[in-house]
């Protein structure tokens, strides 16, 4: 049996609003440096290249590899400012304007 999808319109308020509370929880991430790769190719190689890097610190690393815009707030979310120092995204810009929020 198949399931149903969600109607688009409420998958892109769910996201807008995962978005909204993403950018709000980013406020609370003082020391927190944020790092998105983007480019053509290369992405994944480059982002796992410098979380090894950023992991023979003493400081805790925690790296997403997403490409969309709404799983880059979907793993803010799931991060802690008192916990992650660095936080290391895949971000694709697939379309104009793709990756501005």
């Amino acid at each position: 049996m198949k399931q149903k999808k969600k109607p688009r319109t409420l998958r892109r308020l769910k996201h807008y609003f995962r978005y909204r509370l993403a950018s709000l929880w980013r406020l609370f991430f003082k020391r927190t440096k944020f790092i998105a790769v983007t480019g053509s190719c290369g992405k994944t190689t480059t982002s796992d290249l410098l979380g090894e890097l950023l992991c023979a610190s003493p400081t805790r690393l925690l790296t997403r590899g997403n490409n969309v815009t709404h799983a880059v707030s979907r793993a803010i979310l799931l991060s802690r400012p008192c916990r992650d120092r660095h936080l290391v995204f895949e971000v694709s810009g697939h379309a104009p304007g793709a990756i501005t929020p």
